[in-house]
């Protein structure tokens, strides 16, 4: 009995929706403003009140189904409904008011759709159009391109600004500031990469101040022992030596220690000798020391090669 009840219930639910779904199809072709789903569902929830239905009725499997099945039913036909209404007074207006149905179709459908209708409608109008917006993009282009000038043109004038600059700041700064030259002549070459002569002068530099990093880290290795010469004083158990060293750094470079390593004339090495000559050797020059003692030597060495150990930079 209740799945009868049920049934009913579901039923006149289901007829109410359509009476009140037809009053506003009615209303909706009368005054074309689509309240006919709203109709139908503040339909159903009168219905509802006057029937007195029970509070658990949305709960129930029998009603969920007739309102599904209304739903199902109703929302394509009013959208078929709908469309069938714009299509034909979108018609009409398009027969009886051209400029108006132009102005409608560019509201609702865009600007492509309304494009279409006007070339169809007035080719006069379309063709003025489209000229009218070529000129517009034609002018944009070309604004875009006399900026593109322009800045091109202010760049080119930055670069030879800064071009000037840094020539002049190079003719005072000596060439031994090796770091110094590398960072400007790179900078020459960023504003101008055609230029050979500054890219040659950028190597050339830039090959220095990573040399002159070395050493600053390790100074004993920007010395160089040009030529040296030794004998044996005493009782022939004393080393004497000359030797003149390269200071290659841009730097001075103090307490150099070198340690001579002696072989007998078998070729074994016998002996060797350190010693640190605390004199200054400035930068870039080339010093004699003359007849230094090395100390006490074996008296059978019969040669010798010496090599500067460590150095302290001023």
């Amino acid at each position: 009995m209740n799945f009868i009840k049920n049934f009913f219930v579901a039923f006149f639910v289901f007829v109410a929706g359509f009476f009140f779904f037809g009053i506003g199809i009615v209303i909706n072709w009368w005054i074309g403003t689509g309240i006919d789903l709203a109709l139908l569902v503040g339909g159903a929830i009168l219905f509802k009140g006057l029937f007195r239905l029970p509070e658990r009725f949305p709960r129930h499997k029998a009603s969920a189904v007739g309102m599904i099945l209304a739903s199902i039913i109703v929302l394509p036909v009013v959208l078929a409904v709908q469309s069938t209404e714009n299509a034909e007074k979108m018609a009409e207006l398009k027969a009886s008011n051209p400029d108006a149905y132009l102005l409608v179709l560019k509201q609702e459908k865009g600007d492509t759709a309304w494009l279409e209708a006007l070339k169809e409608l007035k080719p006069e109008k379309y063709k003025e159009e489209i000229d009218q917006r070529e000129a517009v993009e034609l002018a944009e282009r070309e604004r875009l391109l006399a900026e593109e000038i322009a800045e091109e043109e202010r760049k080119k004038e930055e670069r030879a600004t800064e071009i000037a600059k840094l020539l002049k700041e190079l003719r005072i700064i000596p060439a031994s500031k090796f770091r110094e030259n590398a960072v400007r002549y790179k900078r020459l070459t960023e504003l101008d990469p055609s230029n050979e002569v500054y890219r040659e002068k950028y190597q050339r530099y830039q090959a220095k101040a990573d040399q002159e990093r070395r050493w600053l880290a390790d100074p004993d290795s920007a010395l160089k022992i040009r030529k040296w010469s030794w004998s044996k004083d005493g009782f022939s158990n004393i080393m004497i030596a000359t030797f003149t060293i390269k200071n290659n750094a841009n730097f001075d470079i103090k307490d150099v220690e070198i340690t001579c390593v002696h072989s007998s004339p078998s070729g074994t090495v016998i002996d060797r000798n350190t010693r640190t000559i605390y004199e200054i050797f400035q930068a870039g020059k080339t010093r004699t020391i003359r007849e230094f003692n090395m100390g006490f030597i074996h008296s059978q060495a019969q040669r010798s090669g010496c090599t500067i150990m460590s150095a302290v930079r001023r």
